[in-house]
């Protein structure tokens, strides 16, 4: 299922670290929209990633932040490695916003921490460095469905 999504992380330079997280919203957003919209940005902060059919989804990998905003979308799209996925976005999986939020609180892979300009955030803790949490994290995520069977019901 890999289309022209490989391309899309050279936008971004080899030294960002974030590049693969947006490299894993932009393909998002093609696959969802093609080329409608903003499919070639990343979304601000605070701002629905992408809507399609009505529908508003936030587009999440890794341990990134649990903000508030997260709770005005309808779903998320989540992978736990963008940089097995960026390219696969098939993979991600489709979860309700609050069903995402109570499934890293219930599995306690949440933490509280500073940032630079001193604000504290919330964000998804890092399960890779644990097997148990990161199976843990894998069956969770099991129960619901990619990316790829979700649009395909739409």
């Amino acid at each position: 299922m890999t289309t022209n999504y490989t391309n899309t992380i050279n936008q971004f330079k080899a030294t960002d670290c974030g590049r693969y997280g947006k490299a894993f919203e932009i393909n998002v957003k093609h696959f969802l929209n093609g080329n409608r919209g903003n499919a070639n940005k990343v979304s601000a902060k605070g701002k629905t990633d992408v809507q399609n059919k009505g529908i508003k989804y936030e587009v999440k990998s890794n341990c990134g932040e649990l903000n508030d905003d997260i709770l005005k979308n309808d779903f998320i799209i989540y992978t736990p490695d963008n940089v097995r996925d960026y390219a696969e976005v098939h993979r991600a999986y489709v979860i309700p916003a609050q069903a995402f939020v109570d499934m890293f609180y219930a599995l306690g892979l949440v933490r509280t921490k500073k940032s630079t300009n001193g604000q504290l955030k919330t964000t998804i803790q890092s399960f890779r460095n644990s097997k148990r949490k990161t199976e843990m994290l894998f069956n969770a995520l099991a129960q619901y469905s990619t990316l790829g069977e979700w649009v395909a019901t739409l």
